[in-house]
Parts: structure tokens; C-alpha cells; sequence
């Protein structure tokens, strides 16, 4: 068992590129620090550290996507009317949240 999996995002080494990441960093700690419960459905920022001059952001791993969630369960038919409620809540929440924050999500 030992440490959790997670997912690392790499950005690499560019002076626009490092800019970018430091933004995202700051905006990520924002979501986080407003969210300590971790309720608002936004994917858990975990850290960040740098390796020889690459930004590396580490997140909680999620076990599935929508587009995996859709292939795997909804084949041909779609999937059930009730999980189509439960994901649109939930990215209502995320999107209030980031609302509340300041951020415009510009990438859905």
C-alpha cells in the first residue's frame, strides 16, 4: 500500500512556460485554500517542486474521466439520465466555486 498514487503534471523549461505554471501554482493554492474539505469537486492540488529547471504539480490521482466513464458504462446507449444529474451538479458546483474565486475556466 505505502504512499497514494498520484498525477503529475510537467511543465517544461521555458520562460513562458515556467510564468504560466507559476500562475496556475497560484490559482490551484487559491481553489484549494478556500476549499479545505475538499466539497467543491475540483481536482485535489497536492504540491509542487522543481527539477532541474521543470515545474512539476502533483494532484490526487482520479480513477476515471467522463470520456472513460461514458466508454466504459455507456456503450451505445449512453449513460443513465441519474449519473447525467449527478456529474452536472457536480460541475456546477466546481464552476460556482471557481466563481467565487476569481477564475474563469476557459478549457471545458
Amino acid at each position: 500500500e505505502g504512499e497514494p498514487e498520484v498525477a503529475i503534471k510537467v511543465i517544461r523549461c521555458n520562460e513562458t512556460m515556467y510564468k504560466a505554471a507559476q500562475l496556475e501554482i497560484d490559482i490551484l493554492q487559491k481553489l484549494s485554500g478556500s476549499d479545505p474539505e475538499n466539497k467543491r469537486h475540483c481536482v485535489k492540488f497536492i504540491r509542487h517542486f522543481e527539477y532541474r529547471e521543470h515545474v512539476f504539480m502533483v494532484f490526487e490521482s482520479l480513477a476515471m474521466n467522463l470520456r472513460e466513464v461514458i466508454k466504459k458504462f455507456g456503450r451505445n446507449v449512453g449513460i443513465n439520465i441519474k449519473a447525467v444529474q449527478a456529474y452536472a451538479t457536480q460541475l456546477l458546483i466546481a464552476l460556482r466555486h471557481l466563481k467565487n474565486c476569481g477564475v474563469v475556466h476557459a478549457d471545458i
